[in-house]
């Protein structure tokens, strides 16, 4: 197999990989560990888990656009 259509498959899988294994995440963890918390410091909880989490879902669908 040419080595360009394997990088680029490779570089689709793994992008699928990290945006659904964080939504999985966020979805049957995060929320519901969070649900006991007041909603002030769910929201703190949040934008720092966003900000930190907006980079790389950026990657994610960069990198599944591109291939």
């Amino acid at each position: 197999m040419d080595p360009t259509l394997l990088a680029l498959r490779w570089a689709h899988v793994l992008g699928a990989v990290i945006a659904m294994g964080g939504l999985v995440f966020a979805r049957f963890a995060l929320l519901p560990a969070l649900a006991p918390l007041d909603a002030e410091t769910r929201e703190r909880i949040h934008d720092a888990i966003r900000r930190r989490w907006l980079p790389w879902v950026m990657a994610a669908i960069t990198m599944i656009l591109a291939s």
